[in-house]
């Protein structure tokens, strides 16, 4: 529906740099102008972020920003979990799926073990303030968390391979795509199947090399988005 996918662009807008809290939104008037579209659709769009508290009506003044999604800036190697502590946001996490497989040969090259070696396969969804913004799945070998279970990977999984496995994560590989949401995963993330999103494929490595987590995330950037600072190192 054309107001669902104009609630969204404004939703990015009001995330970016360019709106602030309590900044008001242009008028319905001029969204229309800007955007093609009937006033009655800009209405439609603005009601939605209405009811998801994003937006006030105040009469006589028009619209004003109240709240944004969760925006982070990175400047290290966080979990989302650190992030969070840092916000007024609530975070939870659902375990949708915590199975031992033997690990696939795609799996295998990349957590550098042995094909049907024994792996956890686990999939959650992670919730900030109800809002579902990350659909993961993760591989780790069992040889190194032989204690892992549900209640771990529903709080903070870099916390429990640090503080109770005493492993240290050095640092992540990422890799970025674009990626159009199957309906699997959409109907669990609460948006419309074929929605484009971010996947980040991440690998956790430790200090000598060793692979201590191999996870895929689809990221709702609907409501999550994540600004990466890196710094320069100028090559010799």
């Amino acid at each position: 529906m054309i107001y669902i996918f104009l609630a969204n662009q404004i939703r990015n807008r009001i995330n970016s740099e360019e709106f602030q809290l309590n900044q008001p939104l242009p008028s319905e008037k001029k969204l229309a102008e800007e955007y093609g579209v009937a006033r009655m659709t800009v209405r439609r769009a603005i009601d939605t972020l209405v009811d998801e508290g994003m937006l006030e009506r105040k009469h006589g003044s028009g619209c004003y920003i109240i709240d944004k999604d969760v925006t982070f800036e990175n400047k290290g190697l966080n979990s989302l979990t650190e992030q969070i502590t840092k916000t007024t946001k609530k975070l939870t996490s659902k375990v949708i799926g915590f199975s031992v497989i033997p690990c696939p040969s795609s799996v295998a090259r990349r957590l550098k073990i042995n094909p049907g070696e024994s792996i956890y396969y686990i999939i959650r969804i992670r919730y900030v303030d109800k809002h579902p913004v990350h659909y993961e799945e993760s591989f780790l070998p069992v040889k190194l968390y032989p204690t892992l279970s549900v209640s771990h990977m529903e709080n903070s999984k870099f916390q429990y391979i640090e503080e109770e496995m005493g492993l240290v994560i050095e640092g992540n590989y990422f890799t970025f795509t674009p990626y159009q949401v199957p309906e699997a995963i959409a109907t669990h993330m609460e948006i419309a199947p074929g929605t484009l999103a971010m996947q980040v494929t991440s690998i956790s490595q430790s200090r000598n090399g060793k692979v201590l987590d191999y996870s895929i995330t689809t990221e709702n950037t609907h409501y999550h988005q994540t600004t990466y600072y890196f710094r320069r190192h100028r090559a010799s």
